[in-house]
């Protein structure tokens, strides 16, 4: 009976040691994970900061320039006060992760909008080329009557 609580004790110490060690393990794995997202974001945030100041180098002084660097500020701003605020609370970052894909989304729906308006600008390039020509067409089939 002695011997069936002492090996019982130690069964009961080896389960709390390997559940101890699966919690760790999910810890480290959900750090990984986690350290991955950073780092893209903090990739994501370094190629913003070279795409502004390749676009300050170009003309720095411009008022386009300046209102793009003052909304970039608020924002980051914004950002890394969020951050410290979670990380202080509750030990995460998750707050940076969807700011993160957040300017993704805006800046991808951006690049669309640019997209679409200088298609448009190519259409009504053509369209006005094309009414020329039909001007150029009917001036010269007036005259000839």
């Amino acid at each position: 009976m002695f011997l069936w609580k002492f090996v019982s004790a130690d069964i009961g110490q080896v389960l709390e040691q390997q559940k101890g060690a699966e919690q760790n393990l999910k810890a480290a794995r959900q750090f990984e994970r986690e350290s991955g997202r950073l780092s893209d974001a903090t990739r994501e945030l370094h190629r913003s900061q070279k795409e502004l100041n390749r676009t300050l180098e170009e003309d720095p002084l411009s008022p386009d320039n300046l209102a793009k660097v003052q909304r970039d500020s608020q924002f980051v701003g914004h950002v890394i006060a969020d951050v410290l605020a979670e990380l202080q609370e509750k030990g995460t970052f998750h707050s940076l992760l969807f700011a993160v894909e957040e300017e993704k989304r805006r800046k991808a729906n951006l690049q669309d909008i640019i997209i679409r308006e200088e298609g448009s600008r190519r259409r009504t390039k053509a369209l006005q080329r094309q009414l020329l020509d039909i001007r150029k067409e009917k001036n010269s089939g007036a005259a000839a009557t």
